[in-house]
């Protein structure tokens, strides 16, 4: 099991978008309580019809829950009638987003921690701000705030001193530690109350104070608190064409050089990608309603790749953030295995961080994976608002069976159907990916939603397609991609049928390293922004060691490529 911490505003809405693909802690709450029992609507809803059995269904809802909900301590008399709660942790500097996440209702308020101040897109006030506080500028509610009687410490003439920046919330009550305390301890007990505990993953951003700062402070303290367990981040980089601000180069090589250090391993996203490959897919989709519609297909339907750039769909952050949350979710989620016979239950899968660092980056000096997701789902979602974003809006239609009929005289054409929709999905899902790389060091897929009557057949097709997309780098031709099935739909209660997630080490990074680095190398040689970093406690050492350590990122991946 995994305990999830989100940090900043980015790794907040970034995980409110995975938690909605996760599903409603109510119907989790149902099926866990009576597996084998008639479901209610409410849980039958999230289980439509599939390849997998229902037993396997009403498995893995409760599974779910066991590995992605827990019961508050608090409602332990009542744990029956209590609603379940994501076992996460959300840490913010500005309580807006946190707020909105929270209104959902599957959260815990007493695991939600933030303050009012923000860290003004300061790495080093992030990072240091609990030593350096005295040189934060207050803002304008504080200093309103702190204009009241005079105090008791000074005279009727003595100026007020403002108050201290970083005041508590309603949702901490009168706790007074330090914010990366109060987070610290949620994570403890999070992971108390898990089983078996595998490791923590962590969703933020790269550009800003808090994701960037903070976020690298608690992948450091996680890591001394739990040198034993798995340490996996989602670190999403800021756009390299437009940035927001211009400290974003130096936080970017800060947090790289934090996550280098510390994290087992990095699901890298950028936001220049990510919006490339939602018009890609918004393309891609819009052409075969197109071609559905008017009942014919055109012989360059499938050749989204070429053709997203000529006429780019209107993408909006919510989508980018769903896209990313079901990359992430495709490959983080549980896996079922089909039973043997009728009798057996079962087997339910966790998510193995060993197995993901063992098969994509064995080596310390390459932990930087892409990975990527497409979907195929029987319905269209209907938004319950306008403003309402569909969550597997990128998902490709699917109306036919995604499992050989076994007891058919004809399971050949059957399987041979199948197999060939899987390998179209992965297909489309590879070209996705930025074709600027020739090699990579490690791939894998995972498979769900389909079942094949051959799957070692059908793997082994698999395994032969990720090779030929992603070919072996030269020092290591032997090397095979690790290719794994699981019968049963993904994103159920969304209409997900199956889905292909591919993650790749091909050295994107790369990419943004060579953006940032030069960029922050200029701006540190001509002293700009520098002083910003030096009152919260940096010194021109720490920027030659991020410097040096980025540079020898870039170095590492190079070598290890060519």
């Amino acid at each position: 099991m995994a305990a999830y911490v989100h940090v900043g505003q980015c790794g907040n809405q970034l995980g409110a978008a995975y938690w909605q693909l996760v599903g409603s802690s109510d119907d989790e709450a149902s099926a866990s309580q009576a597996p084998t029992k008639p479901q209610p609507s409410s849980v039958r809803k999230r289980l439509p019809p599939s390849s997998a059995s229902s037993k396997q269904a009403a498995v893995l809802a409760a599974q779910i829950s066991r590995h992605f909900f827990l019961r508050p301590a608090a409602a332990a008399a009542a744990a029956a009638a209590a609603p379940l709660k994501a076992r996460c942790v959300l840490v913010d500097t500005e309580p807006k987003v946190v707020a909105s996440v929270l209104s959902r209702g599957d959260f815990q308020p007493a695991f939600a921690h933030v303050e009012q101040s923000g860290r003004g897109n300061n790495w080093a006030m992030g990072y240091n701000f609990q030593h350096f506080r005295r040189n934060v500028i207050p803002s304008k509610s504080h200093t309103a705030a702190a204009a009241g009687p005079a105090s008791s410490m000074g005279g009727p003439n003595q100026p007020r001193r403002p108050q201290a920046v970083g005041a508590r919330t309603p949702f901490d009550g009168d706790d007074r530690r330090e914010l990366v305390e109060r987070a610290m301890d949620s994570l403890q007990k999070l992971i108390e109350a898990t089983d078996c505990f595998q490791g923590t993953v962590l969703m933020h951003s790269l550009g800003g104070g808090t994701g960037a700062g903070l976020g690298s402070r608690l992948v450091e303290l996680v890591r001394d608190a739990y040198p034993r367990s798995y340490l996996l981040t989602i670190s999403v980089a800021p756009s390299g064409a437009c940035g927001d601000t211009p400290l974003q180069n130096y936080n970017a090589l800060f947090t790289l050089a934090h996550l280098q250090e510390h994290a087992d391993c990095v699901l890298y996203k950028e936001n220049d990608e990510l919006l490339r490959v939602a018009g890609l897919w918004k393309t891609l989709r819009a052409k075969q309603q197109d071609a559905s519609t008017q009942q014919h297909t055109t012989t360059d339907s499938h050749n989204g790749s070429k053709d997203a750039t000529a006429a780019q769909p209107r993408v909006s952050i919510s989508e980018l953030n769903h896209l990313a949350a079901a990359d992430v979710a495709g490959l983080l989620f549980p896996t079922v295995s089909s039973c043997s016979n009728a009798l057996s239950a079962p087997v339910v899968q966790p998510f193995a961080f060993g197995s993901l660092v063992h098969d994509l980056c064995p080596l310390p000096a390459a932990k930087f994976l892409d990975v990527r997701t497409g979907v195929l789902r029987a319905t269209q979602l209907r938004p319950s608002s306008a403003k309402a974003v569909d969550p597997l809006f990128h998902a490709g239609a699917c109306h036919v069976p995604l499992a050989a009929r076994k007891s058919s005289s004809n399971v050949h054409s059957d399987d041979s159907e199948v197999e060939a929709l899987a390998n179209k999905l992965f297909r489309h899902t590879a070209q996705s990916f930025p074709r600027s790389s020739d090699a990579a060091l490690a791939c894998s897929a995972q498979v769900r939603g389909f079942t094949f009557a051959n799957e070692s057949s059908t793997v082994r097709s698999l395994q032969v397609a990720a090779d030929a997309a992603f070919p072996a780098v030269a020092w290591y031709p032997d090397r095979q991609a690790a290719v794994a099935t699981t019968s049963l739909a993904p994103f159920a209660h969304l209409g997900g049928k199956a889905s292909v997630t591919i993650c790749a080490n091909n050295g994107h990074v790369l990419r943004s390293v060579e953006q940032f680095l030069p960029r922050a190398q200029r701006q540190f040689h001509a002293g700009a922004y520098v002083h910003w970093y030096k009152q919260h406690g940096l010194e021109e050492s720490h920027f030659h060691e991020a410097f040096e350590c980025c540079q020898g990122l870039a170095d590492g991946y190079k070598e290890l490529l060519n």
